[in-house]
Protein backbone atom coordinates (compact mmCIF):
# COMPACT_ATOMS: atom_id res chain seq x y z
CA UNK A 1 0.00 0.00 0.00
CA UNK A 2 1.33 3.43 -0.92
CA UNK A 3 2.08 5.69 2.04
CA UNK A 4 0.01 8.88 2.15
CA UNK A 5 3.09 10.96 2.80
CA UNK A 6 6.47 11.69 1.26
CA UNK A 7 8.77 9.44 3.25
CA UNK A 8 12.32 10.64 3.82
CA UNK A 9 14.90 7.88 4.15
CA UNK A 10 18.20 9.50 5.18
CA UNK A 11 21.37 8.21 3.60
CA UNK A 12 24.19 6.93 5.77
CA UNK A 13 25.25 9.99 7.73
CA UNK A 14 28.85 9.34 8.68
CA UNK A 15 31.57 7.96 6.42
CA UNK A 16 31.71 5.04 8.88
CA UNK A 17 28.75 4.20 11.06
CA UNK A 18 29.07 5.03 14.73
CA UNK A 19 28.68 2.69 17.71
CA UNK A 20 26.46 2.98 20.78
CA UNK A 21 29.57 2.82 22.99
CA UNK A 22 30.86 6.10 21.54
CA UNK A 23 30.52 9.11 23.83
CA UNK A 24 28.44 12.08 22.65
CA UNK A 25 27.84 15.74 23.30
CA UNK A 26 24.67 17.49 22.13
CA UNK A 27 24.54 21.29 22.04
CA UNK A 28 22.01 23.79 20.75
CA UNK A 29 18.29 24.40 20.84
CA UNK A 30 15.70 22.57 22.93
CA UNK A 31 15.61 19.88 20.24
CA UNK A 32 19.25 19.13 21.14
CA UNK A 33 18.02 18.20 24.62
CA UNK A 34 15.34 15.98 23.07
CA UNK A 35 18.02 14.18 21.05
CA UNK A 36 20.11 13.73 24.19
CA UNK A 37 17.14 12.41 26.19
CA UNK A 38 16.36 9.83 23.50
CA UNK A 39 19.96 8.63 23.32
CA UNK A 40 20.40 8.64 27.09
CA UNK A 41 17.24 6.54 27.47
CA UNK A 42 19.01 3.87 25.41
CA UNK A 43 22.02 3.81 27.72
CA UNK A 44 24.29 6.03 25.62
CA UNK A 45 26.73 8.33 27.42
CA UNK A 46 25.94 11.89 26.40
CA UNK A 47 26.54 15.42 27.67
CA UNK A 48 23.82 17.94 26.82
CA UNK A 49 23.72 21.75 27.01
CA UNK A 50 25.62 22.24 30.29
CA UNK A 51 24.77 25.97 30.43
CA UNK A 52 21.21 25.52 29.15
CA UNK A 53 19.69 25.63 25.67
CA UNK A 54 21.39 27.82 23.08
CA UNK A 55 19.34 28.76 20.04
CA UNK A 56 21.63 30.69 17.72
CA UNK A 57 24.86 29.41 16.09
CA UNK A 58 27.08 32.12 17.58
CA UNK A 59 26.12 31.39 21.18
CA UNK A 60 26.86 27.69 20.62
CA UNK A 61 30.19 28.51 18.99
CA UNK A 62 31.09 30.90 21.82
CA UNK A 63 30.41 28.25 24.46
CA UNK A 64 32.64 25.76 22.65
CA UNK A 65 35.40 28.32 22.08
CA UNK A 66 35.30 29.50 25.70
CA UNK A 67 35.38 25.89 26.89
CA UNK A 68 38.38 25.05 24.72
CA UNK A 69 40.14 28.16 26.05
CA UNK A 70 38.85 27.70 29.62
CA UNK A 71 37.96 31.37 29.60
CA UNK A 72 38.20 33.22 32.89
CA UNK A 73 35.05 35.20 33.65
CA UNK A 74 34.77 38.00 36.20
CA UNK A 75 32.01 39.94 37.90
CA UNK A 76 32.45 42.68 35.28
CA UNK A 77 30.96 40.30 32.70
CA UNK A 78 27.69 40.26 34.66
CA UNK A 79 24.82 42.73 34.50
CA UNK A 80 23.16 43.92 37.70
CA UNK A 81 19.44 43.14 37.85
CA UNK A 82 17.93 44.50 41.06
CA UNK A 83 20.97 43.46 43.06
CA UNK A 84 21.41 40.10 41.34
CA UNK A 85 24.38 39.36 39.07
CA UNK A 86 23.13 38.12 35.70
CA UNK A 87 25.43 36.50 33.15
CA UNK A 88 23.65 36.86 29.78
CA UNK A 89 25.78 34.19 28.08
CA UNK A 90 24.02 31.35 29.92
CA UNK A 91 20.41 30.34 30.49
CA UNK A 92 18.76 30.81 33.86
CA UNK A 93 19.73 32.78 36.93
CA UNK A 94 22.33 31.23 39.21
CA UNK A 95 23.41 32.30 42.72
CA UNK A 96 27.05 32.13 41.61
CA UNK A 97 27.01 32.50 37.80
CA UNK A 98 30.80 32.81 37.47
CA UNK A 99 31.43 29.58 39.39
CA UNK A 100 28.67 27.93 37.39
CA UNK A 101 30.05 28.79 33.96
CA UNK A 102 33.62 27.89 34.97
CA UNK A 103 32.39 24.46 36.08
CA UNK A 104 30.41 24.00 32.86
CA UNK A 105 33.36 25.03 30.70
CA UNK A 106 35.66 22.61 32.49
CA UNK A 107 33.23 19.72 32.04
CA UNK A 108 32.61 20.54 28.38
CA UNK A 109 36.35 20.96 27.75
CA UNK A 110 36.88 17.35 28.85
CA UNK A 111 34.06 16.10 26.62
CA UNK A 112 35.30 17.99 23.58
CA UNK A 113 38.75 16.45 23.96
CA UNK A 114 37.53 12.87 24.37
CA UNK A 115 34.06 12.39 22.82
CA UNK A 116 33.66 10.78 19.42
CA UNK A 117 30.50 12.58 18.29
CA UNK A 118 29.39 16.21 18.68
CA UNK A 119 25.78 16.94 17.69
CA UNK A 120 24.99 20.59 16.94
CA UNK A 121 21.39 21.77 16.55
CA UNK A 122 20.86 25.28 15.22
CA UNK A 123 17.50 26.77 16.22
CA UNK A 124 17.43 30.29 14.79
CA UNK A 125 19.72 32.72 13.00
CA UNK A 126 18.21 35.64 14.90
CA UNK A 127 20.38 36.78 17.79
CA UNK A 128 20.47 39.49 20.44
CA UNK A 129 23.68 41.52 20.67
CA UNK A 130 24.70 43.31 23.85
CA UNK A 131 25.11 46.92 22.72
CA UNK A 132 28.05 47.71 25.00
CA UNK A 133 30.36 45.10 23.41
CA UNK A 134 28.36 43.74 20.42
CA UNK A 135 28.62 40.21 21.79
CA UNK A 136 25.80 37.76 21.13
CA UNK A 137 23.99 36.73 24.30
CA UNK A 138 22.28 33.43 25.09
CA UNK A 139 19.40 35.02 26.97
CA UNK A 140 18.25 38.57 27.66
CA UNK A 141 16.96 37.56 31.13
CA UNK A 142 14.16 40.16 30.92
CA UNK A 143 16.72 42.94 31.21
CA UNK A 144 15.87 46.35 29.69
CA UNK A 145 15.49 45.97 25.92
CA UNK A 146 17.62 49.08 25.39
CA UNK A 147 20.66 46.98 26.33
CA UNK A 148 20.28 44.75 23.26
CA UNK A 149 20.04 44.91 19.51
CA UNK A 150 18.26 42.14 17.62
CA UNK A 151 19.64 41.22 14.23
CA UNK A 152 20.03 38.16 12.07
CA UNK A 153 23.37 36.39 11.65
CA UNK A 154 24.48 36.10 8.04
CA UNK A 155 25.49 32.92 6.24
CA UNK A 156 29.05 34.23 6.13
CA UNK A 157 29.03 35.11 9.86
CA UNK A 158 28.03 31.57 10.77
CA UNK A 159 30.16 29.64 8.30
CA UNK A 160 33.35 31.62 9.01
CA UNK A 161 33.13 31.42 12.81
CA UNK A 162 32.32 27.71 12.69
CA UNK A 163 35.00 26.86 10.12
CA UNK A 164 37.67 28.35 12.38
CA UNK A 165 36.20 26.65 15.42
CA UNK A 166 36.07 23.24 13.72
CA UNK A 167 39.77 23.52 12.91
CA UNK A 168 40.49 23.99 16.62
CA UNK A 169 38.19 21.13 17.59
CA UNK A 170 39.89 18.83 15.10
CA UNK A 171 43.29 19.75 16.47
CA UNK A 172 42.17 19.11 20.05
CA UNK A 173 40.36 15.88 19.16
CA UNK A 174 41.25 14.40 15.73
CA UNK A 175 38.68 11.58 16.15
CA UNK A 176 35.75 13.92 16.71
CA UNK A 177 32.90 13.76 14.19
CA UNK A 178 30.50 16.70 14.09
CA UNK A 179 26.86 16.31 13.10
CA UNK A 180 24.80 19.39 12.24
CA UNK A 181 21.04 19.57 12.13
CA UNK A 182 18.42 22.32 12.01
CA UNK A 183 15.81 22.25 14.74
CA UNK A 184 12.33 21.37 13.47
CA UNK A 185 10.86 23.70 16.10
CA UNK A 186 9.32 26.77 14.48
CA UNK A 187 10.33 30.05 16.13
CA UNK A 188 7.08 31.92 15.57
CA UNK A 189 8.06 34.74 17.91
CA UNK A 190 10.11 35.79 14.89
CA UNK A 191 6.82 35.66 12.89
CA UNK A 192 6.26 33.20 10.03
CA UNK A 193 8.34 34.90 7.35
CA UNK A 194 11.27 35.73 9.63
CA UNK A 195 11.28 32.12 10.80
CA UNK A 196 11.58 30.91 7.21
CA UNK A 197 14.38 33.38 6.45
CA UNK A 198 16.15 32.26 9.62
CA UNK A 199 15.87 28.53 8.87
CA UNK A 200 17.05 29.12 5.28
CA UNK A 201 20.08 31.00 6.59
CA UNK A 202 20.95 28.09 8.88
CA UNK A 203 20.64 25.58 6.04
CA UNK A 204 22.89 27.63 3.75
CA UNK A 205 25.48 28.13 6.49
CA UNK A 206 25.62 24.41 7.33
CA UNK A 207 25.96 23.59 3.65
CA UNK A 208 28.96 25.92 3.42
CA UNK A 209 30.54 24.31 6.47
CA UNK A 210 30.19 20.65 5.52
CA UNK A 211 31.41 21.26 1.96
CA UNK A 212 34.92 21.91 3.23
CA UNK A 213 35.11 19.81 6.42
CA UNK A 214 35.57 16.06 6.10
CA UNK A 215 34.57 15.44 9.71
CA UNK A 216 31.27 17.36 9.44
CA UNK A 217 27.93 15.84 8.45
CA UNK A 218 24.23 16.69 8.25
CA UNK A 219 21.01 14.99 9.36
CA UNK A 220 17.65 16.22 7.97
CA UNK A 221 15.53 16.44 11.12
CA UNK A 222 13.97 19.70 9.88
CA UNK A 223 13.07 18.20 6.52
CA UNK A 224 11.52 15.11 8.09
CA UNK A 225 9.28 17.28 10.27
CA UNK A 226 8.34 19.79 7.57
CA UNK A 227 7.77 17.30 4.76
CA UNK A 228 7.11 13.77 5.94
CA UNK A 229 5.28 14.81 9.12
CA UNK A 230 3.44 17.82 7.75
CA UNK A 231 0.38 17.30 9.93
CA UNK A 232 -0.54 19.04 13.18
CA UNK A 233 -1.14 15.68 14.87
CA UNK A 234 2.65 15.40 14.96
CA UNK A 235 2.96 18.62 16.97
CA UNK A 236 2.62 19.20 20.70
CA UNK A 237 -0.17 21.38 22.06
CA UNK A 238 1.74 24.62 21.36
CA UNK A 239 1.67 23.73 17.63
CA UNK A 240 5.36 24.62 17.20
CA UNK A 241 7.29 21.79 18.94
CA UNK A 242 7.32 18.23 17.60
CA UNK A 243 5.24 15.79 19.62
CA UNK A 244 6.88 12.88 21.44
CA UNK A 245 5.72 10.63 18.60
CA UNK A 246 7.36 12.88 15.99
CA UNK A 247 10.60 13.09 17.98
CA UNK A 248 10.68 9.31 18.31
CA UNK A 249 10.16 8.88 14.58
CA UNK A 250 12.93 11.37 13.75
CA UNK A 251 15.27 9.65 16.20
CA UNK A 252 14.45 6.22 14.75
CA UNK A 253 15.54 7.49 11.34
CA UNK A 254 18.70 8.95 12.85
CA UNK A 255 19.57 5.70 14.60
CA UNK A 256 18.93 3.56 11.53
CA UNK A 257 21.15 5.75 9.34
CA UNK A 258 23.94 6.50 11.84
CA UNK A 259 24.60 3.41 13.98
CA UNK A 260 26.24 0.09 13.05
CA UNK A 261 24.68 -3.39 13.22
CA UNK A 262 26.07 -4.20 16.67
CA UNK A 263 24.42 -1.05 17.99
CA UNK A 264 21.05 -2.04 16.54
CA UNK A 265 21.29 -5.40 18.31
CA UNK A 266 22.12 -3.61 21.56
CA UNK A 267 19.17 -1.19 21.14
CA UNK A 268 16.75 -4.10 20.68
CA UNK A 269 17.97 -5.77 23.87
CA UNK A 270 17.96 -2.50 25.81
CA UNK A 271 14.36 -1.85 24.75
CA UNK A 272 13.32 -5.32 25.89
CA UNK A 273 15.00 -4.86 29.28
CA UNK A 274 13.36 -1.45 29.80
CA UNK A 275 9.96 -2.87 28.91
CA UNK A 276 10.50 -5.84 31.23
CA UNK A 277 11.56 -3.61 34.12
CA UNK A 278 8.68 -1.17 33.59
CA UNK A 279 6.14 -3.89 34.38
CA UNK A 280 4.28 -2.88 37.55
CA UNK A 281 3.97 -5.49 40.27
CA UNK A 282 0.98 -5.01 42.57
CA UNK A 283 1.42 -8.12 44.72
CA UNK A 284 5.16 -8.92 44.87
CA UNK A 285 4.65 -11.71 47.43
CA UNK A 286 2.56 -13.91 45.17
CA UNK A 287 4.13 -17.04 43.71
CA UNK A 288 3.71 -15.86 40.11
CA UNK A 289 5.20 -12.46 40.79
CA UNK A 290 8.12 -13.93 42.70
CA UNK A 291 8.83 -16.09 39.69
CA UNK A 292 8.60 -13.02 37.40
CA UNK A 293 10.95 -10.99 39.64
CA UNK A 294 13.52 -13.79 39.60
CA UNK A 295 13.45 -14.04 35.79
CA UNK A 296 13.58 -10.25 35.44
CA UNK A 297 16.57 -9.90 37.76
CA UNK A 298 18.43 -12.69 35.96
CA UNK A 299 17.84 -11.06 32.58
CA UNK A 300 18.90 -7.66 33.92
CA UNK A 301 22.08 -9.16 35.37
CA UNK A 302 22.88 -10.90 32.08
CA UNK A 303 22.27 -7.64 30.20
CA UNK A 304 24.69 -5.76 32.46
CA UNK A 305 27.31 -8.49 32.01
CA UNK A 306 26.97 -8.40 28.21
CA UNK A 307 26.97 -4.59 28.07
CA UNK A 308 29.03 -3.34 31.04
CA UNK A 309 29.56 0.09 29.48
CA UNK A 310 25.82 0.72 29.10
CA UNK A 311 24.38 3.65 31.10
CA UNK A 312 20.86 2.27 30.81
CA UNK A 313 18.81 3.09 33.91
CA UNK A 314 15.76 1.06 34.90
CA UNK A 315 13.39 1.07 37.85
CA UNK A 316 12.97 -2.29 39.55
Amino acid sequence: MKLFRTEIIPKQIFSEKINWQNSFTSLGSCFADKVAQELKSKGIKICSNPTGVLYNPQSIADLIQNSLDLKEWTKSDCIDKQGVNILPYIQGEHPKPIDFIHQCQGDLHSHLETDQVLIITFGTAWAYHLRENDQVVANCHKLPKELFERRILSVNDISCSWSNLINQLSEANPKLQILFTVSPVRHLRDDFRENQISKSTLHLAIDEIIKTKENCFYFPSYEIMMDELRDYRFYSTDMTHPSDEATELIMDKFISSAFDDNSHKYFIEATKIKKLCSHKIHNPQSHENQKFIKIRNEKLLNFKKRYPSSSLTVDV
